[in-house]
């Protein structure tokens, strides 16, 4: 049910936030920001200086609290009690010790069960709080799969209007502020601020050893040439299953060459083919396109992979089955989420990690989706002083891609042996390659318009008929989200 909270008109939204801003952080010299400066010769960026707050503006905040609401299932991913000697844990301490001592902060975190089994109370948390005007949070850092119902709920602050918040800049991912933003307006956003971003960016893991035993060409040599395209990835799982335990059927036991468990991880190749759900139009405004010639073709690949391709093995919804058998050495890729990198450090044999084979050698880049079980944050209408949650928010956002992205470059790429340094530069393919879909990311208020890949796999059925039955449904259900951007 849409409540569409109209809490607060835009004409007495924008006076609250300008008197609210005054009183920022309510230090004698809170309306005069000092910009902190990284020593050196002046050549320094942001991603290069050695001081954090390098180009940010800061301020002396009398010890003011930032109450920060989280989804509990992210909680590891923005905030830590103490240190432990976990690299990630101990990164994550640092980063928002830094930004209290330098803010003069105190930050609060109030965690709440969320996740798909939960998601409801956690809106109903929300919503009253904003309903009833308590101003309680700073900063909501909810489950993006059901964001969109709290921005069609009308109770999410416009981040545009919130000078403090550099879009430009690289801890911020650009590529989903562009496709986020709609007719000026930006509810929702994630990047640097924790790892959850890049956790569930899809990627596909191969084993070294069995590319060496099976005589196939390096796949970090595949993507660096621009030649790693489906039909190459293909090629080198041909002829790569065999019944290993000679039962005579071919099963978990036996050695395949890919495999998967997720359909999200198969809708990825709609995202490694650059082929969106959602177009713009001249005036800016999001269409569905869900019949092209391009996701036919990729629907029809996917389909083929999941149920049709002798050397893949397709084990739906079943992830501690299917990571048994590449931790096994029984399959050559694994396509799955990076956050996977941790468990499989505890295989035998090393593993390395590139991105999703593009559509063809001509197209230019490699491309990534993330999946929507990461966090996004945003600020609600009724936060005390938007002019404060925003200047905290920056901070912890470029701290963490100094700090926090580091330390988990470091834990991610950890071999058998050392630190994987072609795989980090897979990584950075993989991240320069993120890709978003505005009709995807608000699946679940969009009848699931930006899954339909997922759907045909999930119930078996080719895209036409899919489409056919489908896009009424799926239209009416993206105008509506769309009312909430006009």
């Amino acid at each position: 049910m849409k409540i569409r909270l109209r809490l607060i008109s835009a004409a007495l939204l924008t006076a609250l936030m300008i008197s609210l801003s005054l009183i920022s952080c309510g230090s004698p010299d809170a309306g005069k920001k000092s910009v902190t400066t990284a020593a050196g010769d002046g050549s320094e960026t942001a991603e290069t200086a050695p001081d954090p707050f390098f180009g940010l503006e800061t301020a002396d905040c009398g010890g003011k609290t930032f109450t920060l609401l989280t989804d509990d299932m992210y909680l590891d991913g923005v905030y830590t009690e103490s240190e432990n000697g976990d690299v990630l844990n101990d990164a994550l301490y640092e980063r928002n010790r830094t930004v209290e001592e330098k803010l003069n902060i105190k930050i609060s975190v109030r965690d709440l069960p969320g996740g798909w089994t939960d998601r409801q109370s956690f809106m109903d948390t929300l919503r009253g709080s904003v309903m009833a005007g308590q101003g309680a949070y700073d900063l909501v850092n909810e489950y993006s799969a059901i964001v969109c119902f709290n921005i069609a709920d009308g109770i999410f602050l416009n981040l545009l209007d919130l000078p403090h918040l550099r879009f430009e800049s690289p801890w911020w991912s650009k590529v989903m502020v562009e496709d986020l933003t709609v007719n000026g307006k930006l509810f929702d956003i994630t990047g640097d601020i924790s790892t959850s971003l890049w956790d569930s960016m899809f990627v596909m893991f191969f084993n070294k050893e069995r590319i060496t035993d099976y005589g196939l060409e390096s796949p970090y040599e595949l993507v660096e040439s621009g030649k790693w395209s489906f039909d190459k990835y293909l090629e080198l799982n041909v002829g790569i299953a065999s019944d290993v335990n000679g039962d005579g059927v071919m099963n978990d036991e036996d050695m395949w060459g890919s495999v998967y468990y997720d359909t999200l991880a198969l809708d990825n190749f709609r995202a490694a083919s650059d082929v969106p759900c959602t177009v713009r139009g001249t005036d800016g405004k999001p269409t569905l396109d869900l019949n092209s010639d391009g996701m036919v073709r990729v629907a029809e690949r996917v389909m083929e992979l999941a149920y049709s391709n002798p050397d893949v093995r397709f084990i739906d919804n079943t992830a501690d089955a299917t990571t048994a058998i590449f931790m096994a050495g029984r399959g050559i890729f694994y396509g799955t989420m990076l956050s996977y990198a941790s468990q499989l450090r505890a295989m035998d044999e090393d593993f390395g990690i590139i991105p999703f084979p593009k559509d063809s050698e001509e197209q230019e880049n490699y491309y990534t989706s993330s999946r929507d079980s990461r966090s996004m944050i945003a600020i609600t209408i009724d936060v005390k002083d938007p002019d404060f949650s925003a200047l905290v928010t920056e901070a912890l956002c470029a701290t963490g891609r100094s700090i926090i992205i580091p330390a988990y470059y470091d834990v991610a790429l950890k071999g058998k042996a050392a630190r994987d340094e072609e795989s980090a530069a897979m990584l950075d393919i993989i991240r320069d390659g993120l890709v978003s879909d505005f009709s995807t990311e608000h699946a679940q208020c969009t009848a699931s318009a930006g899954y339909v890949v997922r759907m045909c796999v999930m119930q078996k059925t080719g895209i036409a008929s899919l489409v056919a039955s489908n896009e009424s449904k799926w239209n009416a259900a993206f105008e509506s989200f769309l009312e909430a951007y006009y």
